[in-house]
């Protein structure tokens, strides 16, 4: 037994010191700071104020990557809104690697915006392109032109327009909490109440056309699966099954719905 122990402590020995020997581990390089970009407020050939700054949407997108850092536009040297307004050698000054230029255009009742993104260091446009849409859409316009940037700049595709689907628990008093069904843009911006009530709303989910939610509610003080048409509010509910009923989760196509059951005694995957 002692000749065991001996062996084995041997062993961690070794073990220990071939640890100690390894190469150790180098990090060679790294971004330790954001790339200065320049999101220059947009032009705009229209007579009122518009109620969104595109800009402004634009620039919080891309800080919120960790990626880019907006130049503040207090420092900015000129205010160019097209390519033959960008005098390279201003952004140069500020240490911007980018600038991000666009114009606004009332066209029928509706905005048309053109815009541009330069490399400066090369003096180069990188990428041109242009959007639609209503005054109400200002902020969908915004996230698309930051999705196309990041992606155009990065390699990497965009998330700004993404939506987010969550619930708030409100305390109103002792054994009363009020459970709010939300949606809202990637930033939180533009919450809309979509269900409330008294008892637990969980796992909420988009369909793939972005139309319908599935989420487990607890309203009948068991829980059951829903689905609601968002445009509509219109629910129907699809479980009815003793036991758990939870986890729904949209097939690619949203032609059908998985989640979880227990009323065969275990926990299972139903479609």
């Amino acid at each position: 037994m002692n000749n065991l122990i001996r062996i084995a402590l041997l062993g961690l020995v070794m073990l220990v010191g071939s640890v100690q020997a390894a190469d150790p581990l180098v990090i060679s390089q790294g971004a330790d700071r954001a790339t200065p970009i320049a999101v220059v407020p947009f032009g705009w050939q229209g007579g009122s104020v518009l109620p969104e700054d595109m800009s402004q949407i634009i620039g919080n997108d891309l800080r919120n990557s960790g990626y880019f850092e907006p130049i503040p536009r207090q420092n900015m040297i000129s205010l160019p809104t097209q390519a033959s307004e960008v005098i390279y050698r201003d952004w140069k000054a500020l240490g911007a690697q980018y600038v991000l230029v666009g114009n606004i255009v009332p066209n029928g009742g509706r905005l048309q915006i053109q815009y541009a993104l330069f490399n400066v260091n090369t003096e180069q446009q990188v990428m041109t392109g242009n959007v639609g849409g209503g005054t109400d859409q200002l902020r969908d316009m915004a996230h698309h032109i930051a999705d196309q940037s990041f992606e155009k700049l990065t390699g990497v595709k965009g998330a700004f327009s993404t939506r987010l689907l969550y619930v708030t628990a409100e305390r109103m008093g002792a054994n009363n909490t009020r459970y709010t069904l939300q949606r809202s843009d990637y930033d939180g911006a533009r919450a809309v109440t979509l269900l409330q009530s008294r008892e637990p709303i969980l796992s909420p989910s988009f369909a793939p056309d972005g139309r319908r939610i599935a989420y487990v509610s607890f309203e009948q003080r068991r829980p059951r699966i829903f689905v609601q048409h968002i445009d509509t509010g219109r629910r129907e509910q699809v479980t009815n099954f003793e036991g758990l009923n939870g986890a729904p989760a949209w097939s690619p196509d949203g032609s059908r719905l998985a989640f979880v059951l227990s009323k065969d005694g275990n926990p299972e995957i139903y479609v």
